[in-house]
């Protein structure tokens, strides 16, 4: 029935399986869950449906058409609240979403992190932090120009780092070609596992597909786990920081283990 109203932008009222459209009375007849009484309403904004809304009732007459004309009035309020609502999810999730690459950008960054640090501290389950730096990203753009760059970043984002973490894993952009990613519930040997491959991915990631040769591009990768307590979210980022930045001082393209982690 709800197709029906979706196709035809109609609303029904319906009492039993009669019915007087007789493509509705057909539906009915071969659907024995329909209820005795039901009101089905498209939800309408603009001229797009963006669903239905239904009312029933078990008693067959429960449901007249004095209900659905009342529906009738509530169904743009409905619709119009619908709206609303995918707006502003929309407009929250751009607020904490990197534009390039689809991953969080800082200040989603900053909050998730936050988040796990108190989740962390309430399950007594420690995790780690990676925090990644691209080598020689800026070659990329002195040579190839800054539009290449960004499809090397997007690309890296997607296969190298996204795809290499797990599906609760928080891979994030914070700044131009760095990249951080929190890992919930994770000891330091299988945060270095992690870490490693996605060294390993940024260095064989398919850059030849944008105009640049593959391993042109490698990471400096820092790692810093969290324990239960103890540990806000700035110093962590330094920790990692700090072993990253050791990472580039002993010639880049390795992973590093902040030694007060």
């Amino acid at each position: 029935m709800t197709e029906w109203v979706l196709h035809h932008r109609r609303g029904v009222l319906i009492n039993g399986n009669d019915h007087p459209v007789p493509e509705i009375a057909s539906r009915l007849g071969r659907n024995p869950d329909v209820p005795g009484s039901a009101i089905v309403l498209p939800l309408m904004h603009g001229g797009q449906v963006l669903g239905v809304l239904c009312a029933g009732h078990h008693t067959p007459g429960s449901l007249t058409s004095r209900h659905a004309s009342g529906m009738r009035d509530l169904a743009p309020i409905f619709a119009t609240s619908l709206v609303n609502a995918q707006r502003f999810a929309a407009i929250a999730g751009q607020s904490v979403s990197d534009p390039l690459t689809g991953l969080f950008n800082h200040g989603g960054f900053d909050r998730r992190l936050r988040e796990e640090l108190e989740r962390s501290a309430r399950s007594q389950l420690s995790g780690a932090l990676i925090m990644l730096d691209l080598d020689q990203f800026k070659h990329v753009n002195d040579t190839y120009g800054h539009l290449t760059g960004d499809a090397v970043i997007r690309l890296i984002a997607t296969k190298a780092i996204k795809g290499q973490t797990r599906s609760y894993d928080v891979p994030c952009r914070v700044g131009g070609d760095e990249f951080a990613v929190i890992l919930p519930h994770t000891s330091l040997s299988d945060a270095l596992t992690v870490a490693e491959r996605i060294r390993q991915a940024v260095m064989n990631a398919p850059t030849d597909t944008v105009g640049v040769p593959v391993g042109t591009v490698g990471a400096s990768l820092g790692v810093a786990v969290f324990p239960a307590t103890g540990i806000n979210a700035d110093e962590l980022v330094a920790r990692a920081d700090q072993a990253m930045y050791r990472a580039k001082n002993l010639g880049r393209n390795r992973v590093q283990v902040s030694g007060a982690a």
